[in-house]
């Protein structure tokens, strides 16, 4: 059933979460008014849908339900823009994953203690009632297929609240809609290898999501965010060795538990990344579970030759596992397939994926 209606999907970061991350954030409200206008509009819906998509992931920020900072007060002029975007994929054919991408007191990457939002209860009702809300907007719509997914790769020190506050708002959605699809990610920023920490849900329109960046050595290669890809700086090709960054560990020891499942990996290859990907192969075949990836990709600094034959040979291994897929990005944000003039990245990727 997912497989069938989120098989083949990309996201669509930058436009209602992650716009300080633009080449040119927008800071003032005329600003701010003019990025929600303007950075995605029908045309690259209808482009998605060309490229033979079946899906579009869409990220949103907590903030643009808030009347103002920390506010309770809801801003239901927040569901504007998620509206024309679900009209948009209407139109072409496409489902829609309504992805909260960020949430106040969600803390990334803080695995050595629970983060606030799992443990202060004003935070967490708040979560709750976003998603109140949500549901109750959009209790009726029939098309397109809209899945929510509860929050974007989650950080729980503790692996066991995060759990739980997925079954308060489980239970909110489901008091509402009793069929709406809810997509639940997985702890450490939605790692595979933590799946088998995740509640499992007797509700057949729950499902399971992870993503998929590894060996990040790779995909995140010379990365200007990353302190320590910087430091690496190393050109990594696809399929081919990974030069001497289990030394770069050795000698700089504080990012070991970060790269700890992968610092031994020496090579990139298809045959390394399905082993990289048993524990999401794992939990299909034990759990008889439907799982999803939400997200997987390359920055635009590796070599698009590479880019495109890493990306086909993720989406061969999870379609073998018939695991829906999301690529991450369509637009800008160092990993986008279009730039904010909407010109193309790279056509060599567009005709090796999509045949275009």
């Amino acid at each position: 059933m997912l497989y069938e209606l989120f098989g083949k999907g990309i996201n669509i970061g930058g436009w209602l979460s992650q716009w300080n991350c633009v080449p040119v954030p927008p800071v003032e409200e005329e600003e701010m008014k003019k990025h929600f206008q303007e950075f995605i509009t029908e045309e690259n819906i209808k482009q998605i849908a060309g490229w033979g998509m079946d899906h579009v992931r869409l990220p949103v920020d907590y903030r643009v339900f808030e009347k103002s900072p920390s506010s309770l007060e809801f801003n239901r002029e927040g569901f504007y823009f998620i509206d024309l975007c679900a009209d948009w994929c209407q139109k072409y054919g496409l489902n829609l994953i309504l992805d909260l991408h960020d949430m106040e007191g969600n803390v990334y990457g803080a695995m050595e203690s629970p983060m606030p939002l799992l443990t202060e209860e004003g935070l967490k009702k708040k979560f709750c009632r976003i998603w109140e809300e949500i549901t109750l907007h959009f209790l009726g719509r029939k098309a397109p297929v809209i899945m929510f997914e509860l929050l974007n790769e989650v950080s729980d020190g503790s692996g066991y609240l995060w759990n739980e506050l997925c079954r308060q708002a489980v239970k909110v959605i489901r008091n509402i809609d009793k069929d709406r699809y809810i997509l639940i990610g997985s702890n450490e920023q939605n790692s595979a290898f933590r799946l088998k920490e995740l509640q499992l849900w007797e509700d057949d329109k729950v499902f399971y999501n992870f993503h998929f960046y590894d060996p990040q050595a790779f995909t995140h290669q010379r990365a200007h965010f990353s302190e320590e890809m910087l430091l690496y700086n190393k050109e990594i090709h696809y399929p081919g060795e990974i030069t001497g960054f289990t030394d770069f560990l050795l000698s700089n020891r504080k990012y070991i538990p970060k790269y700890a499942r992968v610092c031994m990996e020496d090579r990139v290859d298809k045959e390394s990344m399905r082993r990289l990907l048993k524990d999401a192969f794992d939990f299909v075949k034990y759990t008889d579970r439907e799982l999803y990836c939400g997200e997987f990709g390359v920055i635009t600094a590796a070599r698009p030759q590479d880019a495109a034959a890493w990306l086909k040979d993720v989406m061969e291994l999870l379609d073998e596992q018939r695991i829906g897929h999301a690529i991450w990005n369509y637009k800008e944000l160092d990993f986008g397939f279009v730039n904010m003039e909407n010109e193309t990245v790279s056509n060599l990727i567009i005709k090796e994926l999509f045949d275009k």
